[in-house]
């Protein structure tokens, strides 16, 4: 699936990504709208069910990436551009319709998954090359980083995942109060922490609970 322009899945739509399945994204947002104008998002205002699993997982990856990985140039993949990422907002029915994302494998993106607000449940993805490899309780709107209303304290469960090559593997601010489990963080600057580029935000307490993770 080629992706060329930014998604939006409106509050009530269900957007389903079959195990196996890969996405390649465009380096520039050819739509020019949403609140990245250059690079391509995907906003989930309803529900996300991302169905890969360890022996088919779903990739999602800049296009131009893809084609460099065929030619096995590393170097030249991690100097890429970074399309915006995924952002999770709160559904109408949260509760009914949580977000499942299981198996994904996610590369070169600002942020791979924002959640501001909600409790979605990512189980063993793989974030690579991404500056933030998951985003937590806030969200960048008009100059400045702001929290939504919706369902409370951002909660999501992270399980089973790995975080390689980036910034930051689990970024939680603001009243962000994700559950890390199991997860693996490989050279990165920070592994769960509040710091971004060249910004450190508030964390209000009692913040993250981080049990049996690996730091190297």
């Amino acid at each position: 699936v080629r992706v060329v322009g930014d998604v939006t899945v409106p509050d009530g739509g269900r957007l389903e990504i079959l195990a196996g399945t890969k996405v390649l994204i465009a380096d520039q947002d050819a739509s020019k709208a949403g609140r990245d104008k250059g690079s391509v998002e995907i906003v989930v205002r309803g529900q996300l069910l991302v169905q890969g699993s360890t022996e088919r997982p779903v990739l999602m990856t800049l296009e131009s990436a893809s084609a460099d990985a065929e030619k096995d140039s590393t170097e030249a993949i991690e100097l890429r551009l970074q399309w915006h990422g995924i952002t999770l907002l709160p559904s109408g029915d949260a509760a009914k319709n949580r977000d499942h994302v299981r198996g994904l494998h996610l590369e070169h993106a600002k942020a791979g998954i924002r959640i501001p607000d909600g409790d979605p449940l990512i189980e063993d993805c793989v974030f690579r090359h991404c500056t933030l490899g998951i985003d937590i309780g806030v969200v960048w709107i008009q100059g400045k980083f702001v929290t939504t209303a919706g369902c409370g304290p951002a909660g999501p469960e992270i399980r089973r995942c790995r975080f390689t090559s980036g910034y930051t593997g689990v970024c939680a601010c603001a009243s962000a109060v994700p559950v890390v489990e199991l997860c693996v963080f490989h050279k990165l600057r920070n592994g769960v922490s509040s710091h971004r580029p060249d910004l450190v935000y508030y964390l209000a307490e009692p913040g993250p609970t981080v049990s049996h993770c690996i730091f190297h």
